[in-house]
């Protein structure tokens, strides 16, 4: 596995922040991270370069990038905050580090790329009363179910989800017998 660089604009980065920087985050900032302090450093890269991986793959970000030889999709220019001033375009800026470590813990806690779909698809057989519902565990989960929503809306301002991230919401019809 190569090592973590988060150098910003580096033609060799895989990752938004440093275990480092995560640590402190979630020192300062997050209840409940007690999963990030048990895993092991080589763990905590890992999960790191995943969620930074991830949200590359799954969001459309503002603005362009920085450079044509960076590796990954931030910083980028063009990009204006919540308060309509330029964020800077030589830095990750501080959200996305942050929501690159709660993805990071979020894929610590479970494999969020081996669950099923949510609901209306992916179903084998369903009942309603009582409920049981069987589901086709070889469905693989779309983008939308890979990034919880508390980490979206945490990006809001910079991007949201591709189109092709996102999917309908299916509706079952119910018959009563």
């Amino acid at each position: 596995m190569p090592s973590l660089d988060a150098t910003p604009k580096s033609p060799s980065a895989n990752a938004y922040l440093t275990a480092v920087e995560a640590t402190a985050y979630f020192n300062s900032q997050r209840l409940y991270s007690a999963l990030w302090t048990a895993a092991s450093s080589l763990d905590k890269d890992r999960v790191i370069q995943w969620a930074t991986l991830l949200l590359d793959v799954c969001m459309d970000w503002e603005g362009s990038i920085r450079t044509l030889e960076q590796a990954l999709r931030w910083p980028r220019s063009g990009v204006l905050d919540a308060d309509d001033r330029n964020v800077d375009y030589d830095l990750i800026p501080i959200p996305i580090k942050n929501a690159t470590a709660e993805l990071a813990l979020s894929l610590l806690a479970r494999d969020r790329t081996a669950e099923p779909t949510l609901l209306g698809q992916g179903f084998v057989r369903a009942k309603v009363g009582p409920i049981e519902v069987d589901l086709n565990r070889n469905v693989t989960p779309s983008m939308v179910d890979l990034i919880p929503d508390h980490i979206l809306t945490m990006l809001s301002e910079y991007g949201q989800l591709k189109a092709s991230a996102t999917h309908g919401s299916m509706a079952i019809p119910l018959e009563r017998r």
